[in-house]
């Protein structure tokens, strides 16, 4: 546990490697053991394999500027991803800017995952992963001091956003509960399907080994697809009804204020 917790990683920029140590660390708890009794080997050897490798992340250096450009942005937005596996969930947002040369530049602002909890019914872990990625998106969104033209949130459980975009009468009391605290800070009209092997949040549910997270592109930088791509892909599937910014009342400024006047009241 102490190995665990010595890893600095205060926006969870390494969360695809830390989540395999928690994920272990509940296998301990459900044994029950003694303090004095020794964990099984198996357990110890992939403690031992973990902890050799997780020092390999202090080479890597994680840019924190914004753009990669110096020319004037034209439109800013946010996109979060979520997933869940059988173990773990986890959540990633990206900040997405467009230049006045029409080139872009898509930057991993945070990320948080999460172990299943261990009496938690099965379907709702991708549930549970979409608020989580809610609550960061609202978070970042009120921490960030740019003008946000647009924010989207993504999922590749179809479940989630036929849920999210059902009528509440026909949901049952944990599902809508749920559904109710994701769709107050971010509509329904702002979630979109993406596919799991263009989800870097399947990463941070899964767990990946340090060698293999310092070159993911998809990590870093999200899906290789450009998002308006995505978008197109969500719309022809029919999985969410798109709209416009204007239908759905969501400007630059009005987003932010919307976003940050539902956290005061909370």
């Amino acid at each position: 546990m102490s190995g665990t917790a010595r890893v600095y990683n205060i926006i969870s920029l390494f969360s695809t490697s830390i989540v395999p140590a928690k994920i272990l660390l509940q296998e301990l708890w459900k044994l029950d053991l003694a303090w004095d009794k020794p964990i099984p080997s198996h357990l110890a050897d992939h403690y031992r394999d973990w902890i050799q490798k997780i020092p390999s992340l202090t080479s890597h250096p994680v840019p924190r500027r914004l753009s990669s450009s110096d020319l004037p942005v034209i439109f800013t937005s946010l996109h979060g991803f979520s997933d869940a596996s059988q173990l773990a969930y986890g959540a990633a947002v990206y900040l997405r800017r467009i230049h006045a040369d029409n080139s872009t530049h898509c930057t991993l602002l945070s990320a948080k995952s999460r172990v299943m909890l261990l009496k938690a019914p099965t379907i709702s872990i991708e549930l549970q992963a979409a608020l989580l990625l809610t609550k960061l998106l609202t978070y970042l969104a009120s921490l960030i001091q740019v003008p946000i033209q647009d924010c989207y949130a993504w999922s590749d459980s179809q479940i989630v956003l036929h849920w999210l975009n059902k009528p509440p009468s026909k949901l049952q009391q944990f599902v809508l509960n749920r559904v109710k605290n994701i769709t107050k800070f971010l509509p329904a009209s702002h979630w979109r399907f993406v596919r799991s092997q263009e989800n870097p949040a399947d990463l941070a549910s899964r767990g990946l080994p340090p060698q293999e997270l310092l070159s993911s592109k998809l990590w870093w930088h999200g899906p290789a697809e450009t998002p308006s791509r995505l978008l197109a892909v969500s719309a022809v599937n029919a999985v969410v009804v798109s709209h416009s910014l204007e239908v759905c009342g969501f400007g630059s400024r009005k987003f932010k204020d919307q976003i940050c006047g539902k956290m005061a009241d909370q």
